[in-house]
């Protein structure tokens, strides 16, 4: 079982930052839409960032919750899966 920290390298801390960042530069249509793969590889290059594999999975989960939160305040369900 991997252990993650809440704190330092390897810990919780840096997702919501990230997350906020990456964000901040989605494309916006009609909607927002997720974030995409080529954007979050793109944002670990350029910073030099090695992500683990558990980091991207929870910046997915954090997409997928806010793009849900978005889409019942503006009335719109994509049904997507976690």
């Amino acid at each position: 079982m991997t252990r993650i920290a809440l704190h330092g390298k390897g810990s919780v801390d840096c997702l919501w930052p990230w997350f906020h960042r990456l964000s901040n530069r989605r494309q916006v249509g009609m909607a927002p839409g997720p974030l995409t793969w080529p954007q979050i590889e793109a944002f670990f290059r350029l910073l030099r960032i090695r992500a683990d594999e558990w980091e991207l999975r929870a910046l997915e989960l954090l997409d997928n919750a806010w793009l849900e939160s978005v889409g019942e305040e503006s009335g719109i369900h994509k049904g997507r899966q976690p």
